[in-house]
């Protein structure tokens, strides 16, 4: 039989499905977005065995609600803090202030731990997922409101064997000493500290910081933000764990707060001995800090594993990671962990360790094609597998710019690849089938005074993952836009990609701001057309200009419905209906966080902006798609196309340079050096006078600079 008692919660979610409104009405007057509705509704189904929402409706309770189980210090009196009925859109939920918290009675005080209940608790999904095994854990007592695993007598590992970086080893892992390691004890429930706001798509914002869920369906967005009361050095910085459950701020150096979006409980913890190191889907990852100062550099190597609640407690200890600026990330449903750190070489190191009982797997080296260098980037791609961009420059005298590898490793800890130099950009399809690669046509050339970033003639080859066998390439095309999008250009159903290309000669502006249209790329089949997707709604005035640039505003496809695109974090395209949502934000922009990140019905982003992304330079015509075999590129050729009666050769890349000759459509030529330029200046691209210029050769043995505008690719 299920459990018939309901939380209060759970009540008001059934009052609202009985009085037979919209789930947006309804979502609206309880404070949340109309995904968590929808989410709550099928959970309590599917806890009270109910097939449908009829039978919900119908279902009467046999017990009164009883209150919700906790494992972390909760206040007596916490409430689930859903909005009250009526709530207006774009207004905050109402909430306990810090100053009526503070008058609370000491019973009450949320700062108090509470003692863990006597009742067993349930079990996890990491329990039913560990079946009958006992997990290792640090020997001794547990923190306040946790249950610690068990551990089985004589388990463990030696200091000198965690370094194994052989085949995968026997699971193990080194105990932590007794009453060692993160003092979770420290984590307590603060009731009433995020406030939820609502909007309705275009609807001014009336807040500047918080995560943000777009509902796919209805455009409205649900806000969860400090409250400004607890702010003490400016805004907060946000974060959003995969699959969208938990929210983590900081809003000084001096404490961290957690928002259990699910479950509806915010706790904070000081950040003077604990730190979060890395959220998973329903599991965290805390790590002991030896010292506040330096976050990263002062780990001591021990770490603890809890599920959502505080509950099935994994401790685990290896060497301190060392100072570097990568986090640990949770693999496929928190099965597994992967925390970097530095051997005793001095080497980069991928450490992996089993989720669900804490023990050790393996050690994976970094697979540097140069000695030396250093991890720059640590990224999980879609569930599927993890990206490693690691630079052979020691950290003293390197930028994140400088990045000049990437591996791949699925997570069975098998290499997929190693690419040297790296590509700019990689995203393998939905199916695993095929992969989008960008690259130059050329060796990446530095960049001259005027222009940002390495200049590049870049392409995009769709090629099989299984032998590498390419299927199309697509010259004047890049993934690499947007400004803290993420990785995602497949489409859901793995039927095409999106890319930038020119958007047409008459717009051509800064290489980092405009100039490029966005196409879907179907590739099945052969000749996939080019198709042109809208651009996004006007932003209101006052919308810094940076961010409505077509190279900012720019799309991210939904990773489960081929239908929806994202553009710039803020906007939402539906294709098959044909209509937008957009989100009318404050301030500067979004910060990065991928889109998709959250539940399959949202749309997330953060604020403030956290700063930008950056770019490099990207020389562009128009669009040519080619197969195999491909063209020879140690020679860019191209012939004059659209100028009228002919193009001006220029003696300088300017228009008033002096006219060496001029060539009529159809006239071939090829990127060549001007032996004369400046040293600080590119030889053969120029950015000047809202023009890109390239130096090439023509017939009759003359060279000189043609603008990009007149040119195409020699077929």
């Amino acid at each position: 039989m299920p459990d018939v008692r309901l939380t209060g919660a759970e009540q008001r979610l059934l009052d609202q499905l009985r009085l037979g409104v919209p789930d947006a009405e309804s979502a609206v007057r309880m404070g949340i977005s109309v995904g968590d509705f929808k989410e709550r509704v099928e959970r309590l189904m599917t806890r009270l065995e109910l097939a449908n929402r009829a039978e919900l409706i119908a279902w009467t309770p046999a017990l009164p609600p009883a209150p919700d189980e906790a494992k972390w210090s909760r206040p007596a009196d916490a409430d689930e803090g859903e909005g009250e009925p009526g709530q207006a859109v774009g207004e905050p939920v109402a909430a306990a202030s810090p100053a009526s918290r503070a008058a609370q009675p000491e019973s009450a005080s949320v700062s108090a731990p509470v003692a863990a209940k006597a009742a067993a608790p349930k079990r996890s999904r990491r329990a039913v997922l560990a079946g009958g095994a006992a997990a290792v854990v640090v020997a001794g007592g547990a923190a306040a409101g946790f249950a610690l695993a068990r551990r089985r007598p004589g388990e463990g590992i030696s200091a000198d064997s965690k370094e194994r970086a052989t085949a995968v080893a026997t699971p193990q892992t080194t105990r932590a000493p007794a009453g060692s390691g993160p003092q979770l004890g420290l984590i307590t429930e603060e009731v009433g500290a995020f406030q939820r706001t609502l909007h309705a798509s275009g609807q001014p914002f009336s807040v500047t910081h918080g995560i943000f869920s777009m509902d796919v369906d209805s455009g409205i967005t649900t806000g969860w933000s400090l409250d400004s009361q607890l702010l003490a050095e400016g805004l907060p910085t946000y974060a959003l764990s995969p699959g969208g459950r938990f929210i983590r701020a900081r809003a000084s150096r001096a404490e961290e707060w957690l928002y259990d979006r699910v479950d509806d409980r915010t706790f904070r913890w000081p950040t003077k001995s604990l730190t979060l190191a890395a959220m998973g889907r329903e599991s965290l990852l805390f790590a002991e800090l030896e010292s506040s100062d330096s976050p990263n550099a002062s780990w001591s190597g021990r770490y603890a594993i809890t599920d959502q609640h505080g509950g099935d407690l994994v401790r685990f200890e290896l060497p301190p990671p060392g100072p570097f600026p990568v986090a640990p990330v949770f693999g496929p449903e928190d099965e597994t962990v992967l925390i970097p750190g530095i051997s005793d070489t001095g080497s980069p190191v991928l450490r992996h360790i089993n989720a669900l009982d804490g023990s050790f797997i393996r050690t994976v080296q970094v697979p540097f094609e140069r000695a030396g260098g250093r991890l720059v980037s640590l990224e999980s791609r879609h569930g599927r597998s993890y990206a490693l961009a690691h630079s052979t420059l020691p950290a003293e005298s390197a930028a994140e710019s400088d990045t000049n590898q990437e591996s791949r490793f699925d997570w069975s800890l098998s290499s997929l690849y190693t690419n040297f130099p790296s590509p700019a950009f990689t995203d393998v399809s939905p199916d695993g089938r095929l992969e989008c690669i960008e690259d130059s046509l050329q060796e990446r050339t530095p960049s001259g005074a005027d222009l940002i970033g390495p200049i590049s003639w870049p392409a995009v080859t769709i090629r099989e993952v299984a032998g590498g066998r390419p299927l199309a390439r697509i010259r004047s095309a890049t993934l690499s836009y947007g400004d803290g999008l993420g990785s995602r250009r497949w489409l859901a159903d793995s039927s095409g990609i999106t890319v930038r290309v020119r958007e047409s000669s008459d717009e051509l502006g800064p290489l980092q701001s405009a100039g490029y249209r966005t196409f879907m790329v179907p590739v099945q089949g052969k000749s996939p057309p080019l198709g042109l997707l809208p651009q996004p709604p006007a932003l209101p005035l006052g919308t810094p200009q940076w961010f409505t640039t077509p190279h900012v505003m720019a799309p991210v496809p939904s990773p489960i419905r081929p239908d929806l695109v994202s553009f710039g974090h803020v906007a939402l395209f539906n294709r098959t209906a044909g209509n937008w949502f957009r989100a009318n934000i404050p301030g500067d922009g979004p910060t990065h966080i991928d889109p998709w990140s959250g539940r399959a019905d949202e749309m997330v982003f953060g604020l403030p902006h956290g700063g930008h992304d950056g770019g490099a330079g990207a020389v562009m015509l128009d669009p040519l798609i080619e197969y195999p075999p491909f063209a020879d590129t140690r020679r860019l050729n191209f012939v004059v196309a659209g100028a009228g009666d002919c193009l001006n050769l220029r003696e300088s890349p300017s228009v008033q340079g002096a006219i060496r000759t001029c060539y009529p459509d159809g006239t071939p030529l090829t990127l060549s050096a001007d032996a004369a330029s400046p040293a600080h200046l590119h030889p053969s691209v120029r950015f000047a006078e809202t023009e890109l210029w390239v130096y090439v050769d023509g017939p009759g043995g003359n060279s000189g600079w043609v603008s990009t505008r007149f040119l195409a690719w020699a077929v």
